[in-house]
This record gives C-alpha cells, sequence and structure tokens, in this order.
C-alpha cells in the first residue's frame, strides 16, 4: 500500500509538477482596478486577476462602461499587456471607449457570429501570454448556430444554457492551467437581469 508521498511524486511524473504538491504557497495575483474608488474599494481591488467575473444588471446599468474602465486603467499600467473585447452585441462604440481613457488602436476588437466562436475564441485568447483582459459582452445576446439555423418560432429549450456553461467550464479550465504557469489572466462576463413575463 502506498503512502501519500509515493503518490504524489507518481501524479507528479504522470500529469506535471504544477498539478500535485504538498503545501500551498499562496500568490497573490492582484486586481484590475476600475478608477471606480466605490467598486474598488468594495471589491477588494477591482477585478481579480486569474479568475471570472459577472457584471450584471439591468439594462443601460453602466456594466460595459465599467469593463472598458477597467481595461483603460489595464492599458495605463501595463501597456505592453493585450486587451481583448468581444463583442457579441456589436455595439463598441470607439469614440465613447476614447473617452474613458481606452487606447482603441491597442484593444483587440472581436465580432463572433456565434456563441460556440465566442467559447473558442475566449478559450484561444485566455492562452496568449501576453493577454491580460478578456470582455465578453454579452452573454444575454449569444445565438447558438442552432438557435440562428432555425426558425424564430421553434423553441430551442436550454440551447443557450448549455453553451454559457460550456463557456464557464473550459475558459475555468485555461485560467487555471495558466495561473499554474504564473500568468493570471481576468475574464470579465457581462450579463442583463431578465425577467420572466408573467
Amino acid at each position: 500500500m502506498p503512502i501519500a508521498s509515493e503518490v504524489i511524486s507518481r501524479l507528479s511524473k504522470e500529469y506535471g509538477k504544477n498539478v500535485v504538491r504538498q503545501g500551498v504557497e499562496y500568490e497573490d495575483p492582484g486586481r484590475v482596478q476600475t478608477g471606480v474608488f466605490p467598486f474598488d474599494l468594495a471589491s477588494g481591488g477591482g477585478f481579480p486577476r486569474g479568475r471570472i467575473s459577472v457584471i450584471y444588471g439591468p439594462e443601460s446599468s453602466l456594466k460595459t462602461t465599467m469593463a472598458l474602465l477597467a481595461i483603460a486603467n489595464e492599458q495605463k499600467m501595463y501597456p505592453h499587456r493585450a486587451c481583448v473585447f468581444i463583442d457579441v452585441e456589436n455595439s463598441f462604440d470607439p469614440e465613447w471607449a476614447s473617452m474613458l481613457g481606452v487606447n482603441v488602436k491597442k484593444i483587440i476588437h472581436v465580432l463572433p457570429d456565434y456563441a460556440e466562436q465566442v467559447v473558442d475564441m475566449c478559450e484561444d485568447f485566455l492562452e496568449a501570454s501576453d493577454v491580460s483582459i478578456v470582455v465578453v459582452d454579452s452573454l444575454a445576446a449569444m445565438i447558438t448556430i442552432r438557435e440562428s439555423e432555425k426558425s424564430a418560432e421553434g423553441e430551442n429549450p436550454g440551447v443557450s444554457g448549455l453553451v454559457i456553461g460550456k463557456l464557464y467550464r473550459k475558459t475555468n479550465n485555461v485560467i487555471g492551467r495558466q495561473s499554474r504557469e504564473g500568468h493570471f489572466p481576468a475574464l470579465i462576463l457581462i450579463n442583463q437581469i431578465r425577467y420572466k413575463i408573467g
């Protein structure tokens, strides 16, 4: 019967040194500040690096503005890092972004057609060693290939939820792998509060 150290040794050889280790050294990767003092104070310094954050609220409640402020601040603090804005709603306003301090010439602006592309693009950008923030605006606007090909009258219960679940699982896996390598990208997802009629 093996002892724990033997199991750790075997698993480390099989899966890599960073997967199984004895004792945990906490490394604080820091936070992405927005420059909005009450938010940064309440959240412990801004959006956490190496984590998935979700901004949600009713329509026109400054969700995108908060994400853009985080990008603007990150570009000022770390000009060599890349910031990605995945524009599902096709509503990115470069003039407004510039007014908030975003360097629109350096931002990576992505316009996906389908929700499945959002998942793959998020995963690819999070794996890039120089990407600091990825923003998805917004989950509510994502449409799946299956949804787009069917009639508007047809029902597609749970299809969007399945893709969003996949987005969480795949990006969380990538961020976890990156964190073990010492790179801590921040993923910011924007969503809207939905009210069921009736």
